[in-house]
């Protein structure tokens, strides 16, 4: 039933409050208005672009504003207030391509899952699971002057690290590998680099720490040095203040280099035992060593 009143026509009402006002108050969970037989070339002539059509707060029908994009767009959004995308309710926020899940939002803690929806452990706020397609979960990847990984932890007094690597596989892979494949020939470039910086009015502190920490059995290394079989190289180098790299084609498993005697170029406190090859020695006596 239609009526008129101050210009405005109501369909299922005699109080029309918009130019076209349709309402079924005996159904009211029907469909109201049904537009059929548009082709899929119909457009919005007035405007170039596609445009959504939403409804306010009243029921009332109405096109998306361009001008703030309260809408989001395929091409893109030139916002003029912070805009949101997401879910109200108790569930996931969900990313799929090809109809796939790709990753997912928890909504109970806002965990950030790619590459499977759940995460095989608790407690991670942003986790990545490698596939067959992608076996590398994360890679950090960086041109310029900075790190392409970087993890810091700030405060505290959690005795886990910034980074921390785990293998659990069954081969004889690293919780962490480090390798050095740039340019720079220097005899000191590293795979992995230590560092301590703070505090300074302590004493000690290691810039490489090795600990292994099997109870039982026997061999636990904390630190193992090894190199190539088809060349020459020491296993283990330490220097000290003036030390240097020795020269020549040597095997070498451990040095220690101190320039002068001041100090010492390797100290033992303890038991020790130098099971074969060449021993040399210099005993001090009454008459000089």
């Amino acid at each position: 039933m239609g009526t008129l009143a101050a210009q405005n026509v109501g369909i299922g009402t005699n109080a029309p409050s918009s130019k076209l006002h349709v309402t079924d108050a005996t159904t009211p969970n029907a469909a109201t208005i049904r537009v059929s037989g548009l082709s899929s070339t119909t457009t919005v002539t007035t405007n170039a672009a596609d445009v959504m059509v939403m409804t306010d707060a009243n029921g009332i029908l109405r096109r998306s504003n361009e001008t703030v994009k309260d809408a989001w767009y395929t091409t893109g959004n030139a916002t003029t207030a912070l805009r949101s995308i997401g879910t109200t309710s108790n569930q996931p926020f969900q990313f799929i391509s090809n109809n796939i899940a790709r990753g997912r939002i928890s909504p109970t803690d806002g965990e950030f899952v790619w590459g499977a929806i759940a995460s095989p452990y608790a407690g991670d706020a942003l986790c990545a699971v490698g596939t067959v397609a992608t076996p590398f979960a994360i890679n950090g990847y960086s041109a310029q002057n900075g790190s392409g990984t970087w993890g810091e932890i700030t405060g505290g007094t959690t005795n886990f690290s910034a980074v921390q690597g785990v293998y659990a596989g069954s081969g004889t892979g690293a919780g962490s590998l480090g390798n050095y494949a740039g340019t720079n020939t220097s005899l000191t470039r590293a795979g992995v680099y230590g560092i301590v910086t703070q505090p300074t009015a302590n004493a000690g502190g290691a810039g490489v720490y090795g600990y292994n920490s099997i109870a039982t059995g026997a061999q636990r290394m904390g630190v193992l040095g090894y190199y190539s079989t088809t060349a020459y190289g020491i296993g283990v180098y330490g220097l000290s203040l003036g030390g240097g790299v020795i020269t020549g084609n040597y095997d070498i498993a451990v040095v220690g280099w101190r320039a002068n005697n001041a100090n010492y170029s390797g100290y033992f406190n303890g038991n020790h035992v130098i099971a074969n090859g060449t021993k040399s020695a210099s005993v001090p006596t009454t008459k000089g060593n």
